[in-house]
């Protein structure tokens, strides 16, 4: 490279820019987390094109030394950690070992039913009870795992009385009863070997509000909540082809709901008073996604649990929510933006049209004002962000990038099973069952995708061949 910042030499100029960048990376002229500047930008102080730039970065994205973020940007890589995770040792240990240093943030713990693998392992039935932990390791100010541990109910309080943040997983179950704990690996992905864990630049954690700013008027919230098959669960299609063999699923809150919850609970928290309210439509099984609403911090919930509504659509299900937002009279509705089972993402509207409020959908950001009679809510369109004024009451809907969604604590979890979760039935609402306005004719399991086609040949013939699938086979152009 010369003193103009250009490439000279025989290699491939897109080698010869990786090799500059990278050399300012090692000696530390560009450190971890530094975002690069942007393509336009690099490519003139190179004096390439925009296409020449964009292979060196792929070059070194390749070699993990820089990362791309959607709509952010590039920025350099942190270093890599060698780590062998399929082994059963002592992850602190053996990364100390290595001059690393490793610490441990509890996330959370509740109680929740185990999934027919860890009910097996542990010799449980199917309708036991299990203590659910979970802890954050981070190496050096990194995150670089994330740890799920199944305990027996019974050792609960055993667990409580543990710093769960210090104590070692292996030691929590024994702890002064002189149990000795063993461990063996029950299942392992299909990629076995020696694995390597990258480190990338740690995200900011999450905002945790400072004390609360006293605004005037209660304010009322209702967040709208669906359960849904969680997505680690292997969904099977049932011999009725318009439904699938829920057998088996574990249910849980369906994620964009989460955030919904957790900007209720953050409105109320910022205005140092109020009422979040969780509701939902369904079986016997939604308390259960009711109460990890209430361990999140709601304070009361409301199941709408009939026989009637077994097949109501997205139309009917908006019908009986009115039917209670009538009777609750909230300021404010969250909802998720959609439920990640059916991906409809209509209910919110419609409750807007039954009920005549101002409805902002996909939102970023929220805002309430003093008076709590208006609320300001954005959402990211292409360059920038569309911001509505609304007058309360209102509904909005919550996507990934609102908050960060809270984990419930012990206190929360065990707090939860004393909150009101309160019954409605279709007659409590002069609700009289209608024919649904839609109806599934068929559920269908994704086919196999198609293997990969190499095309040999020299460049010009395989491109000549290459456009002709694409034109005849694919139908592509």
């Amino acid at each position: 490279m010369n003193g103009n910042g250009r490439v000279n030499g025989r290699l491939p100029r897109y080698h010869q820019i990786a090799g500059a960048l990278r050399t300012r990376i090692r000696e530390g002229a560009l450190r971890p987390g530094a975002r690069l500047d942007n393509q336009r930008r690099l490519a003139k102080s190179f004096g390439v094109t925009l296409m020449t730039l964009r292979q060196a970065l792929e070059l070194l994205e390749r070699e993990h030394l820089i990362a791309r973020r959607h709509g952010l940007g590039t920025f350099v890589a942190a270093p890599s950690i060698d780590y062998d995770i399929l082994q059963l040792r002592r992850f602190a240990g053996d990364l100390s070992a290595k001059g690393e240093h490793v610490a441990t943030r509890l996330l959370g713990t509740r109680f929740a039913s185990p999934d027919h693998h860890v009910a097996d392992a542990l010799g449980l039935g199917s309708r036991a009870r299990v203590l659910v932990v979970e802890r954050l390791r981070s190496v050096d100010g990194h995150p670089m795992s994330l740890q799920r541990s199944f305990l027996p109910a019974h050792i609960g309080d055993d667990v409580a009385r543990a710093d769960l943040a210090l104590t070692p997983r292996a030691r929590v179950p024994g702890r002064g009863a002189g149990v000795r704990v063993r461990a063996r690996v029950l299942r392992r992905g299909r990629r076995a070997g020696r694995l390597r864990s990258r480190l990338h630049p740690r995200r900011p954690l999450p905002h945790h509000p400072g004390p609360p700013v006293r605004r005037s008027g209660l304010m009322k919230i209702l967040v709208a909540i669906k359960q849904v098959p969680d997505t680690a669960t292997q969904v099977k299609m049932s011999t009725d082809p318009r439904a699938i063999d829920t057998t088996g699923i574990t249910w849980i809150v369906s994620p964009y709901d989460e955030y919904a919850v957790e900007e209720a609970l953050r409105i109320k928290e910022k205005r140092g008073q109020g009422e979040v309210v969780a509701m939902s439509l369904g079986p016997e099984r939604v308390k259960e996604a009711l109460r990890s609403c209430l361990a999140m911090g709601c304070d009361r919930a409301i199941h709408l649990n009939d026989p009637a509504w077994n097949a109501a659509d997205t139309l009917a299900t908006a019908k009986a929510l009115a039917a209670v937002l009538k009777q609750e009279a909230p300021q404010l509705v969250l909802c998720g933006r959609q439920a990640i089972d059916d991906d409809m993402g209509a209910v919110a509207a419609q409750l807007a049209e039954l009920l005549g409020w101002p409805c902002a959908s996909w939102i970023m950001e929220e805002t309430i004002d003093g008076d709590g009679k208006t609320v300001r809510a954005a959402r990211q369109v292409e360059g920038g962000l569309e911001v509505f004024d609304l007058p309360l009451p209102a509904i909005l809907t919550a996507q990934k990038g609102l908050n960060e969604p809270r984990y419930p604590t012990l206190k929360g979890i065990m707090g939860a099973k004393k909150k009101e979760i309160r019954d409605v039935k279709a007659a409590d609402l002069g609700w009289a069952p209608e024919p649904p306005q839609l109806s599934v004719v068929t559920l269908e399991a994704l086919p196999p995708r198609p293997p990969g086609r190499i095309i040999p040949g020299d460049v010009p013939t395989a491109v000549k061949e290459l456009v002709r699938s694409l034109r005849e086979d694919a139908k592509a152009i």
